[in-house]
């Protein structure tokens, strides 16, 4: 369920409209107010940058994760409740600073790039599904250096196989990805270090254990930060990643 509302105009001249552009670096959204990289909309007048979704946002949508009675509206702000305090973005796990999808019954609220997670992801034959629960359970990215989500009351969404032999939240791969962007890092590079990973890579099923990691961080990072065209393309091409619907 959409209902198209955008695009969204620029600041400096009403009838004027931010234009695509390739960004090499990474940049910030003045729509969400998250990072992100590769395609956006720009206009050099007024330093107005937006991600394709915060361009074009819609006035109500039904993610695909989500039940199909869940609503969530689009808001420019986040919600002001009293005693509430800050938002988060219940898939991410990051602080709700800009445009978001608000759900009323559920109190959910997404980034407009985090509303376009898929609901389920086939990588190399292994089904992968988007999953909130409100234990906190660890994935093996958790306790990371620079992970921390001490002020968090859960630790968000997450992909996780049916057998949880593969479970990774998207909060600690949202988390490792800013933090390695501003070191010039690589989040990757950063995972393929870690000794749970090493562990598990000399494993019996450990070359199929690091393709599925090394797909999903991408798959993630690429959504997340509003650029999964040229990304999700290229994984789904290969037959990495298959995309699939609310079952």
């Amino acid at each position: 369920m959409t209902d198209d509302i955008g695009p969204m105009r620029c600041l400096c001249y009403r009838n004027k409209y931010p234009e695509l552009k390739q960004h090499m670096k990474t940049y910030n959204c003045n729509g969400c107010r998250m990072d992100g990289r590769g395609e956006g909309y720009m206009c050099d007048e007024c330093d107005y940058t937006l991600h394709s979704q915060c361009m074009y946002p819609s006035n109500k949508i039904t993610p695909s994760f989500s039940r199909g009675d869940d609503i969530f509206e689009f808001m420019k702000e986040p919600l002001s409740t009293s005693g509430q305090g800050i938002r988060y973005c219940d898939a991410c796990g990051m602080r709700i600073k800009g445009f978001v999808y608000h759900c009323y019954k559920t109190g959910f609220d997404l980034h407009p790039c985090c509303a376009s997670l898929g609901t389920h992801l086939e990588i190399d034959g292994q089904r992968l599904t988007l999953k909130k629960e409100s234990s906190q359970n660890k994935c093996d990215l958790c306790n990371l250096d620079g992970v921390n989500k001490s002020g968090r009351i859960d630790f968000g969404w997450f992909y996780a196989s049916k057998n949880k032999d593969y479970k990774y939240h998207v909060s600690c791969i949202m988390i490792l990805a800013i933090k390695h962007s501003i070191s010039g890092g690589s989040a990757l590079a950063k995972v393929e270090s870690l000794p749970i990973v090493e562990k598990k890579r000399r494993g019996k099923d450990g070359s199929k254990y690091w393709k599925v990691l090394k797909a999903i961080v991408t798959y993630v990072i690429a959504i997340v930060f509003g650029d999964p065209t040229a990304i999700v393309a290229k994984l789904i091409v290969e037959s990495v990643v298959q995309l699939g619907e609310l079952l």
